[in-house]
């Protein structure tokens, strides 16, 4: 289990030269970082990607981010490609980004404490900065390592991010930038919350807590999906380009070459592609069955074509639907169907999904 709490962005008031006025930006900056409980922790500092050093006094880090360039820093617990606790700072031209994040087994991870740490620390950038900047418009915290069912079809939308489990909504931002969804939190204010959900207004700063604490993975995992299925009702967010209003999952159909016994083969990958029309009766001609559980269970075709995986190829979803019913008995597990722009969709798409 990995938390990460990010702050996108915190936009500065006058960016003018920022970087060379530490005692205003990084040095308040730092000073709230050292409040996370996972602080002392951290013992390597650097550029992002490139060999740490180990890491200086608080005084001494904030002096020298005075000669910083428009680069990601990492404060890590360790030098390490992904440390156990880190603190990611991009200082754009006009703002900066902070990704802070905890995973197993670091000591500092506190399943029941974690959350509201994370939430002192939120509290306390917006009470220090609450007058030099505007932040916004993504703040949240996400638990990774997870899997929750999600709605069918997916929604996609970069401010309110799915599979979060608390929110910061600063409702400055969203009523002064042109980046702002001031319609959105109007309706988020005035919608009825879930029972589960904690919320909590501070000044400018509204909280979205879903769930009391990280000890039980079930309700962790409950809350995700009322989460994601709250914003998604509540504010009608655009379906993920790679689905349809049903649900399905586009298919990609290119590279693809004529073959022998199947309708299409990607050499490169090892799929094949067979096209299959069931019989009258929904049933699938017993021939055509023997041979496709043949393949499957070899992985090969007669011609020896390697076969690493599979996909059935319906002309309808009504037939992919049954077809997948059948093939899945046999091994199998995907199948696709053609739309009438001959576009492919998988209507049984991997994942976790609510009924």
């Amino acid at each position: 289990m990995r938390i990460q709490l990010n702050i996108d962005d915190i936009i500065l008031n006058d960016p003018d030269n920022y970087l060379k006025q530490s005692d205003k930006y990084l040095g308040p900056l730092f000073k709230c970082m050292s409040t996370l409980p996972f602080w002392n922790q951290l013992k390597y500092f650097g550029v992002w990607g490139r060999k740490l050093k180990k890491i200086k006094p608080i005084d001494s880090l904030i002096k020298d981010s005075e000669s910083w360039k428009n680069r990601s820093y990492i404060l890590a617990s360790d030098n390490t490609p992904r440390p156990l606790a880190s603190i990611v700072i991009h200082p754009y031209s006009g703002s900066i980004q902070l990704q802070i994040s905890i995973r197993e087994p670091s000591d500092g991870l506190s399943k029941e404490h974690i959350l509201d740490d994370f939430i002192s620390f939120t509290q306390l950038v917006f009470q220090t900065f609450q007058d030099l900047t505007m932040i916004g418009p993504t703040i949240g915290i996400t638990v990774q390592g997870i899997d929750y069912p999600r709605p069918k079809p997916p929604q996609l939308d970069h401010v309110w991010e799915s599979g979060q489990v608390v929110n910061f909504i600063s409702t400055k931002f969203h009523n002064q930038s042109e980046d702002g969804r001031a319609e959105q939190v109007r309706i988020l204010k005035k919608t009825k919350l879930p029972a589960i959900v904690k919320k909590t207004e501070l000044g400018d700063l509204l909280i979205y807590k879903w769930v009391d604490n990280l000890t039980d993975t079930n309700e962790i995992s409950q809350a995700l999906s009322t989460h994601d299925l709250w914003f998604s009702k509540t504010l009608k967010l655009p379906i993920n380009y790679s689905y349809n209003e049903l649900g399905d999952e586009h298919e990609m159909s290119e590279i693809l070459e004529d073959h022998k016994y199947l309708t299409f083969y990607n050499s490169f990958t090892g799929f094949g592609y067979k096209g299959v029309v069931l019989n009258p009766d929904g049933s699938m001609p017993k021939d055509v069955l023997k041979k496709i559980q043949s393949w499957t269970e070899k992985q090969l075709t007669p011609d020896g074509s390697v076969l690493k995986e599979l996909i059935l190829i319906a002309p309808n979803r009504e037939s992919a639907l049954i077809i997948a019913e059948i093939f899945e008995n046999i091994g199998g597990n995907k199948v696709v169907y053609v739309d009438d722009n001959d576009r492919w969709w998988n209507p049984n798409p991997p994942g976790i999904w609510l009924d």
